[in-house]
This record gives structure tokens, C-alpha cells and sequence, in this order.
């Protein structure tokens, strides 16, 4: 089987220079430089991917200490990367469309980077906020607290169907409580088969 993909992310100079100095987040509530962030965002993809997407014991482990991907066969370790023609995650998948969607959130989680760092910062201390963040699934604006936040659930969460026509939307909602817990709060997402799920955003 082969999958082509590519990631194209056209920038400035001044966004390149922003891009290589300036740190995405992640639902971890870690910053880190693109690089980085590319690979644990993509393999964190992978690592959220539901187990029937794969065959039989082929799906390749999550180490979060080095954001790699790891045969539990051989051991072998692999940075998570779609670009790479002939990756060995490609051939743990079910299908194409399973293969696709893990390529899909990892180009989704690099536009979100991207959004992270053309969306203007508010002034510090101006406003108790969740900072903007990819959840691993969506991609969130800075949240004041108080507020909900919506967004629209991306291709690559639909798992068993095509997006529907009518399109399906995440939430989440900040409490001042929340904030200085690493700004943990509840986000509905309306297709899952669980309604709410925690997240450290």
C-alpha cells in the first residue's frame, strides 16, 4: 500500500522567523518549537486514532518521552511522519481512509500552530484566559474565563462516516477555577459515543 501526502505550510520570512522562535501548545500545556511540536502532535494523532482503525496488535506505541512511535514487536522506534513514503505506521492500518485521517489531524494540528501565531495576543494579565491550544483533536482560540468556545469538528474525527452535511461542532467551556489547573475544562463533542470528555487544555 502506498499513501502519498505532503504538508505545505506557505509562511513570510517574518512568519518563518516567528514560526522557528515562537512555541505552539499542546493539550498537554506543553509550548514546544514547530519542530517538535510536529512530531508529538503527529504522534499523538496516531496514539488517539480508535483501536478498530488498525490490524490485529499492529498499532505502533505512543512514547511520550521521545513523541515517537514504537513497534511493540521489534522494538524499533519511528519519528511519526506521513511524509515519509512507505511509513511502517502506514501498513498498520485497517484502510487507506484509517491512513488518511491520521494525515489529515497531523496537517490540522500544523494549521493550528500556524493560527496560534498569526492570531493577535491579548496583554498580558488583561483577562484570566485558557490559552490558545490543539486538544488533539480541534484546534482552540484563547478562552476567557467564562466563556464557551466552539468550533467546528474537523474531517478527521469522523471515523465511521463521511462528515455530515449538516456539520457537528465542539464546545468548551472555562471557569475561573479552572485556570489555575492548567486550564482544565470540559469539551462536548456531539458525534462521539461519549458526550464529554475531560481535557488539560
Amino acid at each position: 500500500m502506498q499513501w502519498c501526502s505532503g504538508f505545505e505550510l506557505f509562511l513570510s520570512d517574518n512568519e518563518t522567523d516567528m514560526f522557528f522562535s515562537i512555541s505552539c501548545r499542546t493539550e498537554r500545556g506543553y509550548l514546544l518549537p514547530l519542530e517538535e511540536y510536529r512530531k508529538d502532535t503527529c504522534a499523538r494523532c496516531y496514539y488517539y486514532m480508535p483501536s478498530f482503525a488498525f490490524h490485529d496488535d499492529k498499532k505502533l506505541r505512543y512514547e511520550e518521552t521521545t513523541s515517537s512511535l514504537i513497534d511493540p514487536l521489534s522494538n524499533h522506534s519511528f519519528e511519526a511522519d506521513p511524509e515519509i513514503q512507505g511509513h511502517p505506521a502506514y501498513y498498520t492500518f485497517q484502510s487507506e481512509l484509517y491512513a488518511r485521517k491520521w494525515i489529515a489531524c497531523c496537517r490540522a494540528a500544523l494549521d493550528c500552530c500556524s493560527r496560534m501565531l498569526s492570531d493577535a495576543f491579548f496583554e498580558e494579565n488583561s483577562t484570566l484566559q485558557c490559552p490558545r491550544t490543539w486538544d488533539g483533536w480541534q484546534c482552540w482560540p484563547d478562552t476567557p474565563a467564562g466563556e464557551e468556545a466552539e468550533g467546528l469538528c474537523q474531517d478527521h474525527v469522523y471515523f465511521m462516516s463521511q462528515p455530515p452535511p449538516c456539520p457537528k461542532y465542539a464546545s468548551k467551556y472555562v471557569t475561573e477555577s479552572s485556570i489555575p489547573r492548567s486550564c482544565q475544562f470540559y469539551v462536548k463533542i456531539h458525534i462521539l459515543l461519549s458526550p464529554v470528555f475531560k481535557a488539560i487544555l
